[in-house]
């Protein structure tokens, strides 16, 4: 690319030597502007499902009562989303006056590749959900159970990129003749973003079965999920801003002419995102059976949950921006002005994030007989989940203003100012996660039970009837009356009827949380922002007659601006007069290099391992007062890892002759 500006400087130079007169007589202005975009986007997702199978059984014998609200699902999903944008815009402005070549080539290359791949398979989820009552009375209700296998790919690219060339070639007096202006332009992008996620179910199972006998009381509220999640994104995103802006004025004096703006600006972006998510799950499984006989009593809000998750993002930001701003004012002799800005990006982000669970399983079965009491408040849990993100992030930009104020009294020439910069970033980024669970297992079993009641030995009266005694209590139930047979022998043998407790199995479950985690999250990242500045500015010179002195007007670097010494407006202000000075002054130069080469690499990985976490409740009673509650059991697995680079690049040069 310098070679590049170099032959056009010299051919600018070639045809202001051999061809002066005839530019002066033909001015000509060229603007070419190109602008390629090749995209290509790709996109596939895929769902499977081989047996899913929902059944709700209600058996009523008796049979009042009210059956409702069981919510059954067995759901595959995969979606895959892959696009490009680009936005190409370029402008080139030119207006001469006088003698004077102007041309400005500008050439625009987007090329842009994005794939996603979505992929979800069940097997053998099943939802059965089966409620027998012999009695019949009482309310069933509120069972839901869910098997969900979710991919879900994203990859997109989008590159802006914008390109301005304004010159303008100003009127040249008498005999002045030379005012060549050159502007190229050239931005390449090239982006690749691919995105996979890969979601299994195998063999989850939601099973709801309530028996009751009696059959008085509530059931409801079972929740029961098993969820396989896979998201993979990546995706590019590049901006490219450009501008060019060279002013020339005419020559005074009668003999001014030879100026030469030359500008050349290269930006070339490459970037490349991969995202892999992987999540399985074999063999998970939900249960909830409660039997009652008798039956009275309450059975409610149990939860339980199986999940695995896996997320990946891998993402590039490329943001360049390059401005060039040169101005000569009417002088005498040859005044040169070259700018050449080169920035080239180059970055890697991959990420990669997998979640197995193998095992997982959570039941609950409370038994009751004589059988009041409430059930309630179980909640179980097995999780594994992978995170990973890796990302890159580059802010280029150059900035480089040049001012050449006219010399005087015809003896002034040969000043030249050249600036290059140029600024290289590479990033690479990978990060890991993986979490995995094996044979995770939650288990609560309260088992409550009702005793028969007995009576006592009754005894005889005149009459020879013996009554029983009252029977013993059966869980806070009181036994029955027990009847004695009539006889003359001493105390009867008063065994009541056996004495079933009317109100057996008394008091309450509930408040028991259960949770195996696997937990693992990665990431990995670059930050780079270069930002390099060059301000130049020449005064004018004489020969023995009053001449111009530069002033510096108050500002920061941007475009220069025609102001007078004290003006706010961004750049070199117009000069102000100052004394002269005698003698002639030539062959003035002033040359500024900044180089800028950043190179990151960040890797991150992070492991959690889960292989037999169990966690059981099983409270039994006989007798059967009393609550449980408030158990609270915990399996936790976490790996963190992070990796990140930063490097903040700014070089800036100013001078003034």
């Amino acid at each position: 690319m310098r070679r590049h500006l170099a032959a056009l400087a010299a051919a600018l130079a070639l045809s202001l030597s051999g061809a002066g007169a005839a530019l002066a007589d033909t001015p000509a202005q060229v603007a070419e502007q190109s602008a390629g975009t090749g995209q290509s986007a790709g996109s596939s997702a895929s769902s499977t499902q081989y047996q899913p199978s929902n059944s709700a059984i209600s058996v009523r014998i008796g049979s009042p009562g009210t059956n409702g609200s069981v919510s059954q699902s067995n759901d595959s999903a995969a979606a895959a989303a892959a696009g490009n944008l680009a936005a190409t815009s370029q402008d080139a402005t030119q207006a001469g006056s006088g003698s004077g070549t102007q041309a400005a080539a500008q050439q625009a290359y987007t090329g842009q590749s994005a794939g996603a791949d979505a992929t979800s398979n069940q097997y053998h989820p099943s939802n059965s959900a089966i409620s027998v009552r012999i009695g019949s009375e009482g309310d069933d209700g509120d069972v839901s159970q869910s098997n969900s296998s979710k991919a879900l790919a994203l990859a997109g690219n989008a590159a802006g990129t914008t390109q301005t060339a304004d010159q303008q070639g100003g009127s040249t007096p008498c005999c002045s003749s030379g005012g060549t202006q050159a502007i190229d332009q050239g931005a390449a992008t090239k982006q690749s973003a691919d995105a996979t996620a890969t979601s299994e179910q195998y063999h989850p199972s939601n099973s709801a079965i309530s028996v009751r006998i009696g059959s008085k009381g509530d059931d409801g509220d079972v929740n029961q999920s098993n969820d396989s999640a896979a998201l993979a994104a990546a995706g590019n995103a590049a901006l490219t801003k450009q501008d060019a802006t060279q002013v020339s004025r005419g020559g005074s004096c009668g003999c001014g002419g030879d100026a030469v703006q030359a500008a050349g600006q290269f930006a070339s972006t490459g970037q490349s995102a991969n995202a892999d998510a992987t999540s399985e799950q074999v063999g998970a499984s939900n249960s909830v059976i409660p039997v009652r006989i008798g039956s009275p009593g309450d059975e409610g809000d149990v939860d339980q949950s199986n999940t695995s998750l896996a997320g990946s993002f891998a993402g590039n930001a490329a943001l360049t921006s390059q401005s060039a701003d040169q101005q000569q004012g009417s002088g005498d002799g040859a005044g040169v002005q070259a700018i050449e800005q080169d920035a080239a990006t180059r970055q890697d982000a991959g990420s990669s994030a997998t979640s197995l669970q193998f095992e997982p399983t959570n039941s609950v079965t409370p038994v009751r007989i004589n059988s009041p009491g409430d059930g309630g408040s179980v909640s179980q849990s097995n999780d594994s989940a992978a995170l990973s993100a890796a990302g890159n992030l580059a802010a280029t930009k150059q900035d480089a203003s040049q001012y050449q104020d006219a010399g005087a009294c015809g003896c002034d020439g040969n000043r030249v100012q050249a600036v290059g910069q140029f600024a290289g970033t590479g990033q690479s980024a990978y990060s890991d996660a993986t979490s995995e669970q094996v044979g995770a297992s939650n288990t609560v079993a309260p088992v409550r039970i009702g005793k028969d009641g007995y009576g006592s030995c009754g005894c005889q009266d005149d009459h020879g009837s013996g009554q029983g005694g009252y029977g013993g209590q059966g869980g806070y139930g009181q036994g029955g009356y027990g009847q004695g047979g009539s006889g003359s022998c001493g105390c009867q043998d008063g065994y009541g009827t056996d004495g079933y407790g009317t109100d057996g199995s008394y008091g309450g479950n509930g408040d028991v949380t259960q949770s195996n985690d696997s937990a693992a999250l990665s990431l990995a990242g670059n930050l780079a922002l270069t930002d390099q500045r060059a301000g130049q500015s020449q005064g004018a010179s004489s020969c023995g007659c009053e001449s111009q002195q530069p002033g510096y007007g108050g500002g920061s670097y941007g475009k220069p601006g025609y102001q007078d010494g004290s003006s706010g407006q961004p750049g070199y202000g117009k000069p102000s007069y100052g004394d002269s000075s005698c003698g002639c002054s030539s062959d003035r130069v002033q040359a500024a290099g900044q180089f800028a080469k950043t190179g990151q690499r960040a890797d991150s990985s992070a492991t959690s391992g889960q292989w037999w976490p169990t966690n059981t409740v099983s409270p039994v009673r006989l007798g059967s007062a009393g609550s449980g509650g408030d158990v609270d059991q915990s399996n936790a697995s976490l790996a963190k890892s992070l990796a990140f680079n930063i490097a903040l690049t700014r070089q800036a040069v100013a001078q003034q002759q």
